[in-house]
């Protein structure tokens, strides 16, 4: 536990200095922000400020050093405001290049991931495809061995009924021949004692029958053992669900810690961003009271250069019309009649066929240069306008430009987060997936075990089924030579007897000397040998029900695997 708890103190450690290292990024941010505000403030007021010095105007150089200066100083401070904003594209374009490479990084190594596991998982799947495929052959090949084995069993039996058969008649021709009453009695003993024979191998064949169900007593403990073993992986299941559905609970806790986190530190960027809105307000203000004062600063000039302008005309009239001139009805009444007078001049110039130039008349002495002044003048103070539109403009895409980079280092910060946690989900899903695929193992294991173990048995029983029947070839072997050995004496007893012409014997008793002395014994041996056919042939049935329900129980253990293999690839490719 202590291990795990300095685990996990490392790790929030790690976690803190992480979060750390990001708002001081943030707070550079924010600082390089307000100094390039600092400095756009800076270049307003220099502005105002040569604004302010062309305001009071000065005849001679010393207006145009005035001008020359002021237009410098709007120049730099232009200079600044795009120095500033060149700057904050830089950043903005270096930190959208960052975080792109970034997640484009995370990205590529969780796709490479994903097809990693994707590829072993299918090597899995074709290995063991691979190996169920030969376990199949080899069943196959087994049991059509186990087939030949059978077919030559029931062709040596055959044989040896067909001998049985020929040495049956052999012994019938051969019965004809006469016996004594000595060798009467020899085969009665003979006999006597070949049914003692007969009943101790009864006695073994019983014993071996007995013995018999031992196989299945093994079986059924196999089978018992089977359903433990299943019962066990079922309450591992159980158990992992349960651990599973914790691991879900202190997940959810954990996330809602760091929501709890994020909420509290989402509420303190607030109040940064609400400080430095409030900020931002107040230097709007500013800028708008300084603009409405540059605007009416401009309109002043404007009608102080038209005053100028017609306080410079030459004073060359009399007293007179100087009187007149202060008159402003009069200038009034004047001016009318000159605009009617030319409205007319040009009418009747027009009607004539030949018109005379009539702009000289129009000129008037001392005011051909005024027009020129006043487009001069108005073209800088437009230039001036524009220019001081464009700072605006400027100025107003910077704090959209500022507003867009905070929104997007918000986004990053969630979609971080977002990646942070479902690569723990990953890795989680993941460890439980090779929890469940290496279960899914060690059960194949067992299986192809338990299979192995049931063919090593069947194969025991097959070779101690061959030693049985090696013995009763033996046995049916000696057994002939016996009998050969029986009807050659015979045959001499009997050519003795006809040489001596034994004729007294009663032609009744014939069956009885003719009747061999061991018939019964064989007779009995027959059907033992049918008792362990029969026998044989239940346990091969029994087997192949067995090595079938083996099988199916593979294919489904197999087709389950398929199952939770093809599981695990679609949570991998979601």
């Amino acid at each position: 536990m202590e291990s795990l708890s300095k685990q996990e103190l490392i790790s929030t450690i790690t976690k803190q200095a992480d979060q750390i290292k990001r708002y001081e990024g943030r707070l550079r941010d924010v600082v390089a922000a307000y100094k390039g505000l600092v400095k756009e403030k800076e270049a307003l007021e220099i502005s105002l400020k040569a604004l302010n010095k062309t305001e009071s105007p000065v005849e001679g150089p010393g207006g145009d050093e005035g001008r020359d200066e002021s237009v410098a100083a709007l120049m730099l401070s232009l200079s600044t405001l795009t120095e500033e904003k060149s700057r904050m594209e830089e950043a903005f374009q270096a930190d959208k290049k960052l975080t792109r490479d970034k997640y484009e990084n995370q990205i590529a190594a969780m796709r490479e991931e994903t097809r990693t596991l994707v590829q072993q998982h299918l090597a899995e799947v074709s290995n063991l495809k691979a190996k169920v495929a030969y376990e199949i052959q080899e069943r196959e090949k087994e049991r059509a061995d186990h087939q030949a084995m059978m077919k030559e069993l029931h062709l040596k039996l055959n044989s040896e009924r067909k001998t049985k058969e020929k040495l049956e008649d052999k012994v019938v021709h051969s019965s004809e021949a006469q016996a004594s009453q000595a060798e009467l009695e020899k085969r009665v003993r003979d006999l006597s004692s070949s049914l003692e024979a007969a009943q101790r191998r009864l006695q073994r064949a019983e014993a071996r029958t007995v013995e018999t169900p031992a196989l299945l007593v093994r079986l059924q403990n196999k089978l018992a053992l089977l359903e433990q073993s299943h019962s066990v992986a079922i309450r591992e299941e159980q158990i992992k669900a349960k651990r599973a559905e914790e691991s879900a609970r202190k997940i959810c806790a954990r996330q809602e810690e760091r929501v709890a986190l994020l909420e509290s530190k989402i509420a303190e960027l607030s109040e940064t961003v609400g400080q430095y809105d409030l900020r931002r307000r107040h230097d709007q203000q500013l800028i708008q009271q300084l603009k409405d004062s540059v605007n009416g600063r401009l309109m002043d000039k404007i009608a102080g250069s038209k005053d100028f302008d017609e306080t410079s005309e030459p004073s060359q009239k009399s007293e007179t019309d100087n009187d007149k001139l202060a008159d402003s009805e009069y200038l009034q009444t004047l001016i009318d009649k000159i605009h009617i007078l030319k409205k007319e001049l040009i009418a009747e110039n027009d009607k004539l066929g030949s018109p005379i130039d009539i702009s000289t008349v129009f000129t008037v002495q001392g005011y051909e240069n005024v027009h020129l002044k006043c487009k001069e003048e108005y073209e800088s103070l437009k230039m001036e306008f524009d220019l001081y539109k464009q700072q605006m403009k400027m100025r107003e895409v910077g704090s959209e430009t500022e507003s867009d980079v905070g929104d997007l280092k918000n986004e990053i910060a969630l979609l971080k987060e977002k990646v942070e946690t479902y690569k723990m989900v990953l890795e989680e899903e993941k460890q439980d997936k090779l929890d469940t695929l290496k279960l899914y193992e060690e059960k194949h294991k067992n299986e192809q075990d338990y299979q192995k173990e049931v063919v090593s048995d069947l194969k025991t029983r097959i070779m101690s089924l061959e030693k049985q029947v090696q013995t009763q070839r033996d046995r049916y072997a000696a057994l002939l030579e016996e009998t050969d050995n029986y009807i050659r004496a015979r045959n001499e007893r009997s050519r003795r007897v006809s040489a001596e012409e034994h004729t007294h014997f009663k032609e009744g008793m014939l069956p009885d000397v003719t009747a061999p002395p061991h018939m019964l014994h064989y007779a009995h041996e027959l059907a033992r040998k049918d008792l362990d056919i029969s026998q044989l042939r239940k346990e091969k049935h029994i087997m192949e029900g067995q090595f079938r329900d083996c099988q199916r129980e593979a294919t489904i253990e197999k087709e389950r695997f398929k199952e939770v293999i093809r599981t695990l690839k679609e949570e991998i490719d979601r």
